[in-house]
């Protein structure tokens, strides 16, 4: 009942604040047809409290949900992508430090939790096995354990 009391209220208030507006603005068709909008609207809201309906009215919130969401994912994907590419900048240059220049680099990151990249595997492929043993044990002793180094042999 208390619902119901609400309601009429609601309805009451809404049609008095909509008159009061078409009073004191010139009349236009734009004016008719929020009047027309609020009363349809507010009739919808009646007869959803009277029989106890649920209706959702955040259709404009979650489609701005999912537009922050993509958004967010892009920016994310983004920012994953320029870190890949200053790390193999990085990885070729430490690799150079040793006159090694690998035939192909791959690198592998992930987001934390706290929105930081960390490197978690780089692959390397070298033309000779004696590169790639030297390179391997550059990569191993540089990066550390957390990161798995990966180095291939492709000699044509």
């Amino acid at each position: 009942m208390n619902t119901l009391k609400a309601t009429v209220l609601t309805v009451c208030i809404f049609l008095v604040a909509a008159e009061i507006i078409a009073r004191f603005c010139p009349k236009n068709e734009m004016i008719n047809f929020i009047r027309g909008l609020i009363s349809v609207l507010l009739l919808i809201s009646a007869v959803s409290s009277l029989f106890h309906l649920d209706i959702h009215w955040n259709v404009a919130i979650d489609q701005a949900q999912e537009q922050q969401n993509e958004l967010s994912g892009y920016v994310e994907e983004q920012m994953e992508d320029s870190a890949q590419r200053e790390l193999e900048k990085s990885i070729r240059g430490l690799l150079a430090t040793i006159d090694l220049k690998p035939e192909k680099i791959e690198i592998f990151t992930d987001i934390t939790d706290e929105s930081s990249i960390v490197l978690t595997k780089v692959s390397a492929t070298f033309f000779y096995e004696s590169d790639a043993q030297r390179a391997d044990a550059l990569l191993q002793n540089v990066l550390g354990e957390e990161t798995e180094v990966e180095v291939k042999i492709d000699g044509h």
